[in-house]
């Protein structure tokens, strides 16, 4: 699978649990103004991070980092 295809993939799965998200290159997809992912695609699986307010709170596979933005927006950010 191609780069391309994981990053459609795991635009896709953020699109069925409508996080919203706007991808700003291959390797960074900002939530909203405050959340924000980055994505080493030099690792297999990828390693993301996590951003709020520009400091890293967590990391983790791309299916992983999409869970935790999705409970965090639907909890209120906690």
């Amino acid at each position: 699978m191609t780069d391309e295809e994981k990053l459609c993939r795991m635009i896709a799965f953020m699109d069925k649990l409508e996080v919203p998200h706007n991808c700003n290159g291959r390797d960074l997809i900002l939530i909203d103004g405050t959340y924000s992912i980055k994505i080493n695609t030099q690792t297999t699986p990828w390693h993301c991070s996590l951003y709020k307010n520009n400091e890293k709170i967590f990391c983790s596979s791309p299916t992983g980092i999409v869970l935790i933005v999705n409970a965090m927006l639907k909890n209120g950010g906690h």
